[in-house]
């Protein structure tokens, strides 16, 4: 995983350098750098999953999963409408959007889908 993050920042770098702009070649999420740290994460937490379930933490997460699949399909228009709504199209490359918008988002998008939810026909929609 180390490796792949490295080589996702050396290789950025040194292209990007190369080019005098941005490469984008080793940020597609196909290409092996992306692969290999995000397997070295999901190996992690799959590792401490046991450890983290027991904690209060624990409690946060089984809420959460009930929702996951809905937050994946829903994510994306959410962040569009607040983008729009709030004219934050400017900031996205901003390190405080990209670590603090997921903490706007997530929230939104539950109380959206535990509302959907309450329809005759929000279950079957949104499962």
């Amino acid at each position: 995983g180390l490796a792949g993050l490295l080589m996702h920042f050396g290789g950025t770098y040194y292209e990007s350098y190369a080019l005098n702009g941005v490469s984008m070649i080793y940020k597609e999420l196909t290409q092996a750098p992306v692969l290999m740290y995000s397997g070295a994460i999901f190996l992690f937490i799959k590792q401490i999953s046991s450890r983290v379930m027991s904690t209060k933490l624990g409690g946060i997460v089984n809420f959460v999963k009930k929702y996951t699949f809905s937050i994946y399909l829903l994510h994306f228009y959410v962040i569009s409408v607040f983008n729009e709504y709030f004219g934050l199209i400017n900031y996205k490359a901003s390190i405080i959007y990209r670590l603090g918008m997921p903490f706007i988002v997530i929230p939104i998008t539950i109380i959206i889908v535990a509302l959907i939810r309450k329809l005759r026909l929000g279950k079957k929609v949104l499962p």
